[in-house]
């Protein structure tokens, strides 16, 4: 390899990483906000078990979804590392733009979409794979529907289980609870989220020509979920604020539901190797944990909020990685030409 073709591979590689801290950064929120405005754990110790139970998850499990990720959303044999290194700016730009308003936006959702847009540029539409993007597609609706209803199931049934019981004493259970269903919500994130940017990274390996096909490799494993885990770390504040204060109030025997909802929606599609949104299933986890007080328990406007930046996660991600590729083909024709 020449020294031009190294530094082209290391550039990228380095931008999937960041994309990766990206994604435990502002997907950290998420796993851990009903712990957190429950006041059963404190910012900074939940902050400690959602980047254990992520790293866990990355390491140990959801290989699956890296094969996915990696092989049957784009045709890897046709593409280059313009289209890996677009995408990859696309998804950081537009997250941390949404990030720093308290708005979680699908890094799965940007990482799908900003591929499109790196392999549209380079190839057209022959490049998608339709198998992969069945399995988006399903990631998209089911498991996210799954994790809504079962949370509005799971808080009904708390509701007449415990009504004529002692409410001091179910508040006590449940804080107990909601430490475990919480770490289940971060071991189920890393399963699918953090895997996600491992694939994508071992796509970006074997692109460089490090390898014949797409492997993931343990090294790869490690060092994706130690960057997440270290996003995580610095985790985000406002957008815990904005999904579990301002869209509804979430009791200890709420925040349980959902976040045994979302961990069993994200297992589930893990198990058949669908990446799907985890921001999505544990905000849909809280809406419907919180519906079952009514549905004056939600703030709409919020929810709406929400929803806008899922849909224009779609939107924005693809025409940015094709502005991306776009511009940095062009800068490198004109700067070696």
């Amino acid at each position: 390899m020449g020294f031009f073709a190294v530094l082209g591979l290391i550039i990228v590689l380095l931008i999937v990483l960041v994309a990766e801290l990206v994604n435990g950064w502002t997907d950290a929120p998420n796993a851990i906000t009903s712990v957190v405005v429950t006041r059963v754990l404190s910012l900074r110790q939940a902050i400690i078990m959602a980047a254990v139970g992520n790293v866990i998850g990355a390491m140990f499990f959801g290989e699956k979804v890296a094969q996915t990720i990696g092989k049957e959303i784009v045709d890897a044999s046709a593409i280059n590392l313009e289209t890996v290194f677009s995408a990859m700016v696309a998804l950081i730009l537009w997250s941390s733009f949404a990030a720093t308003r308290g708005v979680p936006t699908s890094e799965s959702h940007g990482l799908v979409a900003g591929l499109t847009g790196g392999a549209l540029y380079v190839g057209g539409a022959d490049l998608l794979l339709v198998g992969g993007w069945i399995k988006v597609g399903i990631g998209l609706v089911v498991p996210i529907f799954l994790a809504g209803v079962l949370a509005y199931v799971l808080a009904t049934l708390v509701i007449k289980t415990c009504a004529t019981r002692n409410p001091a004493r179910c508040k006590r259970f449940f804080s107990t609870v909601q430490i475990f269903t919480a770490a289940g919500m971060a071991w189920a994130h890393g399963m699918n989220d953090g895997m996600k940017f491992i694939g994508v990274f071992s796509l970006a390996w074997h692109l460089g020509g490090m390898t014949p096909e797409v492997i993931i490799a343990p090294w790869i494993i490690v060092l994706c979920a130690f960057v997440m885990g270290v996003g995580t770390w610095f985790g985000g504040a406002t957008i815990i604020y904005k999904t579990g204060c301002q869209m509804t109030t979430l009791e200890n025997w709420q925040g349980c539901s959902a976040e045994l909802a979302g961990a069993i929606a994200i297992v589930l599609a893990t198990m058949f190797g669908i990446p799907l949104s985890t921001t999505h299933s544990a905000n849909m986890a809280i809406m419907g944990a919180g519906r079952a007080r009514g549905a004056h328990a939600l703030n709409w406007g919020v929810v709406w909020e929400l929803v806008r930046a899922w849909l224009l996660t779609f939107a924005v991600c693809p025409v940015l990685a094709f502005l991306v590729a776009m511009i940095s083909d062009n800068l490198l024709n004109l700067l070696f030409r």
